[in-house]
């Protein structure tokens, strides 16, 4: 039911997947490819933190330069959904972030940066190098 041309787009974009997961598996630990879920929250937050702008007047802002954007108050905001400690609690001054790790032995570090990195929002908020989707899946309408 398919004509040739749908037939070889869906081809090259699946030979485009098989590789580019050979290539990642590599790079991987056991775990963290299942951070879609931790990526699709993201997503859809900072959808809804856009789609909210308009419900009022003026933005939210810190003081300073380091957080002079919604964007970049937002991804702070969510980076510490992965910091474990209460800040209540006082912490052994030599204890690093590396070396606090979740249930699945990643540090929070690692699971944060994992999630961050392919996010485009993030990537403009900060002037991140922004990563490139190799395989073209979706239009670009639909990646934002």
């Amino acid at each position: 039911f398919w004509d040739q041309e749908t037939k070889r787009n869906f081809c090259e974009a699946s030979d485009c997947l098989k590789n580019e997961e050979r290539r990642e598996k590599k790079h991987l630990k056991n775990g963290s490819e299942a951070r879609l879920d931790e990526y699709i929250g993201l997503r859809a937050s900072f959808m809804a933190l856009k789609k909210s702008i308009d419900n009022y007047t003026r933005p939210h802002l810190l003081p300073g330069t380091d957080f002079d954007t919604e964007d970049k108050i937002f991804f702070l905001s969510f980076g510490h959904l992965f910091c474990p400690f209460n800040i209540g609690k006082s912490l052994a001054r030599s204890r690093s972030d590396d070396s606090a790790a979740n249930q699945d032995g990643d540090s929070y570090k690692k699971r944060l940066n994992d999630v961050m990195k392919g996010f485009d929002g993030f990537q403009k908020a900060f002037k991140c190098a922004v990563t490139k989707d190799e395989c073209n899946l979706l239009h670009p309408a639909i990646r934002r």
